[in-house]
């Protein structure tokens, strides 16, 4: 299935494309070639002009493709390494490498946009407090573990603490001991009673 915001998406790698020419640099050796990108059946074909940006690849033969499933997209937004393993590479490896070494180290400069429209100090406060905002639902979940594992352990004790559950494994190790050495003494008391 082809998309029909292609286009955007191309306006918007070209956007970050250039405002890093190192980024350019790496991909102006492979002019000419041809990405197609699978994300689940959705297809994304994109080529790469002699400025190292990407254009519309009009039905050519892909270099490389890469295949993304789509259970694994969420992860790859969120740049978890263990994520790109589950993406299927055929074609030109060196082409691969090189935009898999764009996908992890390229980034949108936010602040830089957003400072052209209300300038530096807003925009910079702006940035920051889209930041803070995004770190909610992570601090909200820790919160939320942190008190039901309080509520559990000290309100409603259903689950032990670890230091308990640590007191009671040395326990039982003491007692293990002390049941093997009273073993051993009544063996020795039956051995000396008969001997």
């Amino acid at each position: 299935m082809r998309l029909p915001f292609e286009p955007m998406l191309i306006g918007a790698l070209n956007h970050m494309l250039a405002a890093q020419s190192w980024a350019r640099d790496r991909l102006r050796p492979h002019a000419g070639d041809a990405v197609r990108l699978e994300l689940g059946a959705i297809v994304i074909e994109l080529a790469i002009d002699d400025q190292g940006l990407f254009t519309a690849a009009a039905d050519s033969v892909p270099t490389v493709t890469i295949a993304v499933p789509l259970s694994a997209l969420p992860a790859l937004m969120a740049r978890d390494p263990q994520a790109r393993r589950q993406i299927g590479v055929s074609g030109n490896v060196g082409l691969a490498a090189d935009l898999e070494y764009l996908f992890v180290h390229l980034r949108w400069d936010v602040e830089a946009d957003i400072s052209r429209v209300v300038g530096d100090i807003a925009a910079h406060r702006i940035v920051r407090a889209g930041e803070a905002v995004a770190r909610v639902p992570g601090e909200l979940a820790a919160s939320l573990a942190r008190s039901g594992r309080q509520f559990l352990t000290d309100e409603q004790p259903v689950l032990a603490r670890a230091e308990e559950v640590a007191a009671f494994v040395t326990g039982i190790d003491h007692l293990r001991d002390d049941v093997e050495r009273l073993a051993k003494r009544i063996d020795r008391l039956t051995a000396a009673r008969h001997g």
